[in-house]
């Protein structure tokens, strides 16, 4: 699948880096879901605003970080949109002091609010380069597994990362490069793509930090949780 980058617009001073960025990418999956919508001939289910590209901002402070999704006009409440699905709900956070990768999820299947921690990703680094607008960027790699019913896949990250900006942070819980990440490929589904960086905001940002009221818990576990709880509904639909 040949990657197309959104054109970057910049506001960036590079004389003294603020203690708090701000910065905003956008996710898109429209390859991907074209690609589903002929595989399955599902074209009145998945419409045009079912690959809609979705903004998120990742607000930095210092050595934390936390992502969400901007807040916009829903169009058509009929309609499912896969990208935002496949970018993640919540809101992520990173402590670069303590290396804490967290995410702030509601399940209503498991019906809990849940606070993920997240394992280190273990990144290889590449000397591979390509300009991301006027940044030169390096490529680094990772491996992730991730359990499903049907047993455990391989979800491969490609991550594009400035040394130009030397902020180790980047969008959902990719963090720990040596520069700030400037685009993400999940696979050949997702695409998150820096589109607007702020380095010294004229507004202040209101920082948020991980909530205390949350249920606490690794990856691992809810994982383990979700397929629990899949396999009792199967179990009870195969008693009817």
């Amino acid at each position: 699948m040949k990657n197309i980058f959104i054109p970057l617009l910049f506001l960036v001073n590079f004389l003294v880096f603020s203690q708090d960025s701000k910065i905003t990418y956008v996710a898109s999956a429209t390859n991907y879901v074209k690609k589903l919508k002929e595989k399955n001939n599902s074209k009145e289910f998945l419409n045009e605003q079912s690959s809609s590209d979705v903004e998120f901002t990742l607000y930095i402070r210092k050595k934390k970080s936390y992502y969400k999704k901007n807040e916009s006009l829903e169009i058509d409440n009929n309609s499912i949109n896969l990208t935002a699905v496949f970018a993640g709900t919540g809101t992520y956070y990173y402590n670069l002091t303590t290396n804490e990768n967290l995410h702030e999820r509601e399940n209503r299947l498991l019906g809990s609010d849940f606070l993920i921690e997240y394992e280190k990703i273990n990144w290889k680094l590449t000397n591979e380069t390509k300009k991301i607008g006027k940044y030169t960027c390096l490529k680094a790699t990772a491996t992730i597994m991730r359990k499903h019913r049907s047993g455990v896949r391989k979800k491969k990250i490609t991550a594009w990362y400035t040394p130009e900006i030397p902020l180790n942070f980047g969008p959902k819980f990719y963090n720990g490069l040596p520069g700030l990440i400037l685009s993400v490929q999940e696979d050949n589904k997702l695409y998150l793509t820096a589109k607007f960086i702020d380095l010294n905001p004229k507004d202040k940002i209101t920082f948020q930090n991980p909530p205390n009221n949350s249920e606490r818990i690794t990856f691992k576990d809810y994982e383990l949780l979700l397929l629990e709880k899949f396999d009792q509904f199967r179990k009870e639909r195969n008693k009817r």
